[in-house]
């Protein structure tokens, strides 16, 4: 595992509630790691299956998970001829993912990525952006390690989707609450979130991209939920959605619990 100092800024409280949520998906807390595995796995496979739809042949490629946490999609780039870098600046992740057979592991600072310019063939990060402020940064690094013609995938909770209006809509205090205090017990498991990520406007994302030059920006968005919730939840949520959104498809952008930008330089 290579090791680089960080330069994040990220203070002591923040570090700490990032660690507690890796702990909770290496298994800490009440979920095990076949619980946790199952609930992230359609995600995870859609996510793959689109990047590999848009790079093709990825023969040679070299690729970068930036803060991969311990649920790094490695595996499923094993095979395609291509090498997965995972990056992310909590090394106890890291360390998971190396059990779990990961090999090239970077623990760096989204902010400054020890990269040299234009040295990767792709990029892709999920639900890493909103958990920095300001944004800029991070979409900068991506943006100068990345090759001419490289591409960009940034998945990311969707700021839109309705329960996530009607919970952030409430005074901060409520908001923190329900999210760290109701959500646990209704669930019956940990709900990963801290006290100062929120869920990202993809239209911000894409201003700073074309900003940076980018090109070829288009935006989907999933209509699953966010994959903590209980099987049988998310499988009815995913149904209405689809149902919904085949007769009204602008609802799209409302009852999906995230959104996905890919860009190419």
């Amino acid at each position: 595992m290579r090791r680089r100092s960080s330069s994040s800024g990220m203070d002591d409280s923040k570090y700490a509630a990032e660690l507690k949520l890796h702990e909770w998906y290496a298994g800490a807390d009440n979920t095990t790691r076949d619980d946790r595995k199952a609930a992230w796995r359609p995600s995870k496979i859609q996510t793959s299956r689109m990047i590999k739809r848009d790079l093709g042949d990825l023969d040679g490629k070299l690729g970068l998970e930036l803060g991969c946490g311990s649920e790094g999609l490695f595996e499923f780039f094993q095979g395609e001829g291509s090498t997965l870098i995972e990056c992310d600046l909590i090394v106890e992740a890291l360390r998971v993912l190396r059990e779990n057979g990961a090999e090239n592991l970077v623990v760096g600072d989204a902010n400054r990525l020890p990269f040299r310019e234009e040295a990767l063939d792709f990029i892709f990060c999920i639900g890493l952006i909103h958990h920095l402020d300001p944004v800029e940064p991070t979409l900068e690094e991506m943006v100068r390690v990345l090759k001419q013609g490289g591409s960009i995938y940034i998945f990311e909770p969707n700021r839109h989707f309705v329960p996530s209006i009607l919970i952030d809509s409430l005074p901060s205090h409520l908001t923190l609450w329900l999210r760290q205090t109701l959500l646990p017990r209704i669930l019956k498991r940990y709900v990963p979130v801290t006290d100062y990520e929120r869920p990202l406007s993809a239209r911000k994302v894409r201003d700073v991209l074309e900003g940076l030059r980018m090109k070829q920006i288009k935006q989907t968005f999933d209509r699953s939920g966010p994959p903590y919730l209980p099987k049988a939840v998310a499988v009815f949520h995913s149904r209405v959605s689809k149902a919904l959104t085949s007769v009204f498809p602008l609802t799209s952008k409302y009852l999906s619990g995230q959104w996905a930008i890919l860009g190419r330089k």
